[in-house]
């Protein structure tokens, strides 16, 4: 019997992704209901840590899990956009091995922190 091929490859890229988060248009409707939740959730959690307490975004994401019975994988990405409308607000900022980053361009893992006002 013949060994199965590894899957290709296309020019480079994997194969499409076929999780339901990856479907941005599928997120939107979750993201229009769960909007003002989740940005107070995000303002809460943030608010409740310690200066200069920071949190990753999932933990957000798990805690309207709990709320809402929304799966806390499918709310990453509205989180995430909710994060960073925030930061675009001043409100909180973006870290990313410690350093400050544009949430409209981070690629990967990121926490979360209230807006510290610049050194006097």
């Amino acid at each position: 019997m013949p060994e199965a091929e590894p899957a290709r490859l296309t020019r480079g890229r994997a194969p499409a992704c076929r999780h339901p988060i990856a479907n941005h248009a599928a997120a939107r409707p979750v993201e229009d209901e769960l909007a003002p939740r989740i940005r107070a959730t995000l303002l809460r959690l943030l608010q409740a840590r310690r200066d200069p307490g920071s949190l990753c975004p999932s933990e957000a994401a798990r805690a309207i899990e709990r709320e809402t019975g929304h799966a806390w994988r499918d709310l990453m990405r509205p989180v995430r956009r909710i994060a960073a409308t925030l930061a675009a607000e001043g409100a909180i900022e973006a870290l990313q091995g410690g350093q400050l980053v544009d949430l409209a361009t981070a690629r990967g893992p990121i926490r979360l922190r209230m807006r510290r006002p610049p050194p006097s």
